[in-house]
């Protein structure tokens, strides 16, 4: 039997079959954002080290983040954020892995800038995990130079970049790199000089 999808009953079944594939997907994105927040909140109890990060722990967030990134269809950007911060974590929790834990980091950093390319954050943290893992390549200008663009004069990527160029004083950086990072310093001066002060005292500058 041929259908005749100009019959107006039939029509009707375009709605019905689209407004339940949104209702899926947005069921979907809610389960995720439910693990998203479990994994923050034990992130946050191991930055205010009230709760100590153990690999069971970490087995657990990780697990998490994985379901909802399957939810999502690996196009959730704050689950590849979350998932590269607990690799950065892992290199704490078990340092024999540290370069492995670094690598993995950058791969959900990376996919988290293509989802998410106009937020300084991930751009960032791709430089940071680049000068870690002694990665000074065009990669590393591309993130400076994105980090800087989007997030001139944020204040966390401000100290992050920072931190940066003062651990990188002795290492053979690109001229663009090098005056990125010199001029992300004299931003960060005028608006938090109390915290790049203190930046150089934990580093000894």
């Amino acid at each position: 039997m041929k259908i005749n999808w100009n019959n107006p009953r039939y029509l009707l079944l375009f709605p019905i079959v689209l407004l339940f594939w949104l209702s899926l997907v947005a069921m979907q994105w809610g389960m995720a954002d439910l693990r998203i927040r479990f994994a923050r909140d034990l992130f946050d109890n191991w930055s205010q080290k009230t709760t100590p990060a153990t690999i069971e722990d970490w087995n657990r967030v990780e697990n998490t983040l994985l379901k909802a990134e399957k939810l999502t269809t690996s196009k959730h950007p704050d689950v590849k954020e979350l998932l590269g911060k607990a690799y950065i974590v892992r290199t704490g929790i078990v340092p024999i892995d540290l370069k492995e834990s670094l690598v993995s980091a950058l791969q959900y950093y990376q996919q988290a800038a293509i989802l998410r390319p106009v937020s300084p954050y991930p751009w960032a943290t791709i430089a940071i995990i680049q000068h870690a893992l002694g990665h000074y390549d065009d990669s590393f200008d591309e993130a400076l130079s994105k980090a800087v663009y989007y997030g001139q004069w944020n204040p966390d990527v401000l100290l992050m970049l920072t931190e940066v160029a003062f651990s990188s004083r002795t290492m053979n950086l690109s001229t663009t790199a090098r005056i990125l990072l010199d001029d992300n310093v004299k931003r960060a001066l005028k608006v938090q000089r109390g915290k790049v002060e203190k930046l150089k005292e934990k580093l000894n500058i």
